[in-house]
């Protein structure tokens, strides 16, 4: 018998990042690029600027702390350490630079829209979101689900698709390229601009961006679907995500009125899905997701929808892979959640389609009319 003796090769000594920038090589992507822009992704800062404050804020630690470079890794696991999450960053992006003012509506009538827009490059691509704009000519307008990286959007120049009497306020997700991501767009520039909840487990999908005006905070949000209740994500979205963006909704409400806009993934009462019968194992519908909604609303807050019309049927979303459009098998996902110090400033709160029925994207945009006083 003869024996051959392979000598296994030494291991690569080949450093975590520079594997990494190998991969992005392989993907076409600068992974130095990529770096670089990855500070301004998914920001997690307050715009209590040099200009906003007169130069006082963070310290000279913080500052260099915030500048550090952020490595993108390949994967996150759903079962990230706190520990090596991201950081979040306070840097604008460039082509939509933060601007603050001080937040005053002149209208006497302030017109909020939020949408779910399902893929920014989407809507864009088919005019439906210029369409839109052009139409109903919101003065704050929320996107849900915008689904684009930072770097795709600064490549794309995306900003100058939209009117330029808009700011921009937008926030990405680190997590995972091509998912979540809020924006809020408004004629008027806010006193601050603040984006995450501030706790870096939350902060790494882009999925809250929170703007101060003089009269009231508005809060776009796209809350995370629970997807199943046998999954980890379920408990995350009851037991963390809820309970702390409840606390921080609270906390901001004890300088001013709060409203909160955007797909908040429940269905809080029957009469907002089109057959409760046997769907209480259903994400978006489970009790513990509307008995978490329920809270919210306790903590001195109505559905502006249902406050006015408590007995109307109203669906803002509908599965396209189900095709339940036609057949109006929907739920309503969409929501103004507004301060009830300001429920009597509220003019009237709808959903509805700007395109005909077999154009419309799986939601619908929710619209709030509110009274300056």
């Amino acid at each position: 018998f003869f024996f051959l003796m392979i000598r296994r090769p030494p291991r690569s000594t080949q450093s975590r990042s520079s594997a990494a920038s190998d991969v992005y090589k392989r993907q076409g992507i600068n992974a130095e690029y990529r770096n670089s822009n990855m500070n301004f992704g998914n920001q997690w800062f307050r715009a209590f600027s040099q200009e906003a404050s007169g130069g006082k804020g963070s310290s000279t630690q913080e500052s260099k702390e915030e500048e550090k470079e952020i490595k993108p890794s390949l994967k996150r696991s759903k079962t990230t350490p706190t520990s090596k999450l991201k950081k979040i960053t306070n840097s604008p992006i460039p082509e939509a630079k933060l601007v603050l003012g001080d937040g005053k509506f002149t209208k006497p009538v302030i017109k909020l829209a939020s949408w779910n827009v399902n893929g920014l490059r989407a809507v864009l691509g088919r005019g439906d979101l210029q369409k839109y704009i052009k139409s109903s000519d919101p003065d704050v307008l929320c996107l849900n689900e915008t689904k684009i990286d930072a770097d795709k959007f600064r490549l794309g120049n995306l900003v100058k698709e939209f009117p330029a009497e808009y700011h921009h306020y937008w926030t990405f997700s680190l997590a995972k390229a091509g998912y979540s991501g809020v924006a809020l767009l408004s004629k008027v520039p806010p006193i601050t601009a603040t984006f995450g909840l501030g706790i870096n487990k939350h902060d790494q999908e882009g999925r809250s961006a929170i703007l101060e005006f003089a009269g009231f905070y508005l809060v776009g949000v796209y809350v995370p679907n629970a997807r199943d209740i046998l999954l980890p994500r379920f408990d995350y979205r009851t037991k963390e995500w809820d309970p702390d963006f409840r606390a921080l909704v609270c906390k901001l409400r004890q300088t001013k009125p709060v409203i909160v806009c955007g797909d908040l993934n429940v269905a809080h009462k029957e009469i907002d899905i089109y057959d409760p019968k046997g769907k209480e194992k259903s994400p978006c519908f489970t009790p513990e997701e509307r008995a978490e909604f329920g809270k919210l609303l306790n903590e001195g807050f109505v559905d502006s929808y249902r406050e006015l019309y408590p007995n109307r049927q109203q669906f803002t979303f509908w599965s396209a892979r189900a095709r339940l459009r036609p057949v109006n098998k929907g739920w309503r996902l969409d929501y103004f959640i507004v301060d009830r110090k300001l429920r009597e400033n509220i003019v009237d709160a709808v959903s509805y389609t700007h395109l005909r029925a077999h154009e419309t994207p799986e939601h619908l945009v929710c619209r709030l009319l509110l009274e300056k006083k």
